[in-house]
């Protein structure tokens, strides 16, 4: 049976991975749409356009993620990142994120 699901690729140009207080911070940048939450043929399309997501683990490795563009970004001077600006007020685009166990 054919896959109904074919993953996009998209070119990363920065990616980071930084433990907080509070658990974990991984910061992921991208030259174009990321299409996260979308309509699958919607979010195949190449729109260059710069994307950042910001997902933010607990201490449990559960977590939510976001996705700003450039406007809705702001720099976070004690972990020496950029991030997602007023991050508890932007709609969640990845729910239910949960680390691997090693």
């Amino acid at each position: 049976m054919p896959c109904a699901w074919t993953p996009t690729p998209r070119n990363i140009l920065f990616a980071r991975d930084v433990m907080t207080p509070t658990g974990r911070q991984i910061i992921v940048i991208a030259d174009e749409h990321l299409g996260l939450g979308e309509a699958p043929l919607e979010a195949r399309k190449q729109v260059p356009e710069f994307n950042l997501l910001d997902l933010r683990l607990g201490p449990d490795g559960t977590g939510v993620g976001k996705v700003a563009s450039a406007a809705d970004i702001a720099f976070n001077a004690k972990s020496g990142l950029v991030e997602v600006k007023d991050f508890s007020r932007r709609p969640a685009r990845l729910i239910d994120v949960r680390a691997e166990k090693p």
